[in-house]
């Protein structure tokens, strides 16, 4: 079969209207964000618009390939004066690479990548994990969709059907996803066991769950958390790793939607210098990014890897505050993990539970208003962000805080007693309720 040549393929994002980048909002992962960016007419420059593209968590990579051909189309051209390349590049006096340079450099190296992931050979295994959520958020909604058809990568999957199939890889023979010789579990398939991810050290209520097994191809990675998985959780995302056992260094990681259409391409430590330079590249960049969120209102990532434990009340973004001059500073030394936003946190860790601290997270591009239930420890942000907006006192919020923390703390402990409700009522735990009644 022939190559991925997406970047060849390329149609055109929108319709009638290819001097309006307004398309570009549907990239940004936030609805909230999209929206007030449009309605004051906010404009993003050519870079700017390439790492909303790049960094979509709801788009294929398709879908993304597409967006940078028009960008390269219809968007002036401008040199990437950022990062090690561009800092150097304006040291040394001469011409940085300019962005539609890069983007054709970029594409061809994605296309690449995923041409050597799908090669299946007798010394390759996959592995696959699952970034899904385990607390309680609202439906994302108002999520456009692409003219284009949804998740179809070219040669890798059909849309009409549900299998996923990668055209010219053969069905395995042998039992569904496991690799002769390598790895045999003994406990039920798809159990998923807790591994360390830079996910968990921001949090954001999601982690990767890595899953037991070894597969031959990486549809059979891919069926194997098919099956029951929650079609409401737009948001989950599944992490297929292809090893080599061959050459140890290399394992190539890239990530699916629900739909089994590749989303994103993650760089390894088996890359070449100038490889690993093309696939980091857009995550060098830092802008402003206007934002209508308020001091006091609560907020959250659900679609960040990068954002920090749950909703948090928002205080501000990295550029409130500073003269023009103090952010131009900024900007010139930043990469994309200096676009950060301020607020207060809730701690969950056991023994601190509904604590309070300040913190900052890294992906303020991303967030969008709370609409998820107050329950639980939760009241407690509810409270600090009325604070912050003038509609009550210290000593209200704090008073509610101790209140809050108290009546979850003892209702922990009422159900770390293990005894009945019954055993509850005659020592005096719970008040009295009618027979029949649970």
């Amino acid at each position: 079969m022939g190559g991925h040549t997406l970047a060849g393929k390329v149609r055109r994002p929108c319709k009638g209207a290819d001097c309006d980048m307004s398309f570009i909002y549907t990239f940004i992962n936030s609805e909230d964000v999209a929206r007030h960016c449009q309605e004051i007419g906010h404009r993003f420059t050519p870079i700017q618009s390439a790492y909303l593209i790049d960094h979509s968590y709801r788009h294929t990579l398709g879908e993304k390939h597409r967006a940078f051909q028009w960008v390269a189309e219809h968007m002036p051209d401008e040199e990437m004066l950022f990062g090690s390349e561009g800092r150097a590049a304006v040291r040394e006096g001469r011409k940085s690479e300019t962005l539609h340079c890069f983007l054709e450099k970029y594409m061809l190296l994605q296309n690449q990548c995923l041409d050597e992931f799908f090669n299946v050979s007798e010394s390759c295994v996959y592995k696959c994990s699952v970034y899904e959520c385990d607390c309680d958020r609202g439906i994302y909604e108002g999520v456009c969709e692409s003219d284009c058809d949804r998740g179809v990568y070219e040669g890798i999957c059909e849309s009409d059907c549900d299998c996923g199939v990668y055209e010219g890889v053969c069905e395995s023979d042998c039992n569904r996803g496991v690799y002769e010789g390598v790895y045999e579990s003994d406990c039920d398939r798809g159990i998923y066991e807790r591994v360390h991810d830079p996910a968990e050290e921001y949090g954001n209520g999601r982690k990767w769950f890595e899953q037991e097994g070894y597969y031959k191809t990486a549809e059979e990675a891919l069926y194997a958390v098919s099956a029951d998985r929650d079609r409401e959780d737009r948001n989950e995302r599944v992490r297929v790793c292809k090893h080599d056992i061959n050459q140890a260094q290399r394992c190539i990681s890239v990530i699916f939607n629900l739909d089994k259409a590749v989303t994103e391409i993650e760089y390894d430590s088996g890359m070449s210098y100038e490889e690993l330079d093309i696939m980091l590249r857009l995550e060098e960049v830092c802008f402003v990014c206007p934002v209508p969120f308020q001091k006091g209102d609560i907020v959250c990532a659900p679609l960040s890897p990068h954002a920090a434990d749950g909703p948090f009340v928002f205080l501000k973004t990295w550029y409130e505050g500073k003269t023009a001059e103090e952010t131009r500073k900024y900007l010139k030394s930043a990469d994309s993990s200096d676009m950060t936003a301020y607020g207060y946190f809730q701690d969950d860790q056991y023994g601190c539970k509904g604590q309070i601290y300040w913190e900052c997270m890294h992906d303020y591009v991303s967030l969008e208003y709370y609409r998820g239930s107050f329950k639980g420890r939760k009241r407690i942000l509810k409270a600090v962000g009325n604070f912050l907006k003038g509609e009550l006192d210290l000593g209200h919020v704090l008073n509610a805080y101790h209140i809050i923390l108290n009546e979850e703390n003892a209702d922990e402990f009422r159900k770390l007693l293990g005894i009945t409700q019954e055993g509850l009522c005659l020592a005096g735990l719970r008040d009295d309720i009618p027979k029949g009644i649970p």
